[in-house]
């Protein structure tokens, strides 16, 4: 099936980003598209793509109107429900345990091969920094740039054995060093590359490999030694830090890990736990209350004792988290801030 191909919303000087939505994640995509314009450079031009399956008119609307009034900013929408039905990812073996969105930025190149190099973020984010320089970063003849994954690198260097199952995936299906292993919320792909070598649709065609993270193990397999390892300041995986094998690294390991913390870009609010769930993210939530979105996801999600993990006896999925907070965290959501830091050690899981 040949992809629609989206146009550079700007001739010059433009910065692509792309996200990946459903109806629920199109709130929290809101809230970083609204952290993105709070640090844009007046002199770049921000050409925001947003993939979904069928979001309501009212959506995109409420989406589309935080761009308003920006002339250096582009918000599009794209529609894949007919590329999905299509490449019938349904079928893929672990598709049941995901949303269909999760293969959206394997048809990212393709669908952008007008462009240089393109973006992808995972909307769970908070940035500290102006996306343009991510997209400055130089990725050379590489395929693409990520930051390597922290809790499989905790894990191997811990030579932890519950996860000696999935080091041996990574390892020798894969063929992917664990210490190489990429985080897929945020990457860079360098279209330019892809396309002179003829691999648009490269990540596709790797579909079969998947039995793991559907997007995240065919980034690694496809650019496994043509990937740019970021510096981990672009990709500060918040709730790592509070795990209980965190502390278990040796002091040169967690040296390494505690700059990335102190001189953080973007932070990544993995595992289960979201900033939309937890009251001590509060720099994350001062950026929720300058969008439209704000009493729904404080009452749709934090206060939501069906859903909330925090809240729910039996929460699903069924790793048990535990609630470390932060030293000075806000009693309640959207009141106070709190620092990068403190948004890094707030949870626990239960090893």
């Amino acid at each position: 099936m040949q992809l629609p191909v989206i146009e550079p919303a700007f001739d010059a000087r433009n910065i692509p980003i792309v996200f990946a939505c459903d109806a629920n994640y199109a709130l929290f995509t809101g809230v970083a598209v609204r952290n993105i314009l709070n640090l844009a450079n007046p002199g770049r031009n921000y050409d925001v793509i947003i993939l979904e399956l069928g979001l309501d008119e009212a959506m995109r609307a409420e989406l589309a109107e935080l761009a308003a009034g920006f002339d250096n900013v582009s918000l599009r929408f794209f529609d894949l429900s007919a590329e999905m039905a299509a490449y019938k990812f349904e079928t893929v073996p672990i598709a049941k345990r995901f949303t269909r969105e999760v293969f959206f930025p394997l048809l990212i190149p393709p669908l952008c091969r007008k462009y240089d190099k393109v973006i992808s973020l995972d909307p769970d984010i908070l940035l500290l920094e102006d996306v343009a320089h991510l997209y400055d970063v130089d990725l050379g003849d590489n395929l693409a740039g990520a930051v390597m994954d922290y809790e499989c690198t905790i894990d191997a260097l811990l030579k932890n054995p519950r996860e000696m199952k999935n080091r041996a995936y990574i390892m020798e299906d894969l063929g992917v060093d664990p210490f190489h292993f990429v985080n897929s919320g945020v990457v860079v792909f360098n279209i330019r590359q892809l396309a002179g070598e003829n691999r648009l649709d490269a990540f596709l065609q790797a579909l079969p490999m998947v039995r793991w993270l559907p997007d995240q193990d065919i980034l690694n397999y496809v650019c496994k030694g043509r990937m740019k390892i970021l510096d981990m300041c672009w990709n500060v995986q918040a709730f790592a830090y509070a795990r209980k094998s965190y502390e278990a690294l040796p002091e040169d390991a967690k040296a390494i890990f505690e700059k990335a913390r102190a001189n953080a870009r973007l932070i990544h609010y993995t595992f289960v736990i979201k900033p939309w769930f937890h009251p001590g993210c509060g720099d994350w939530w001062a950026i929720c209350r300058q969008t439209p979105f704000h009493d729904r996801i404080l009452n749709g999600f934090m206060l939501n004792e069906s859903i909330n993990p925090l809240k729910v006896t039996n929460a699903r999925p069924q790793r048990k988290i535990t609630v470390r907070p932060p030293a000075g965290a806000a009693a309640a959501a959207g009141q106070g801030s709190t620092t990068a830091d403190a948004n890094a050690s707030s949870t626990e899981e239960s090893e």
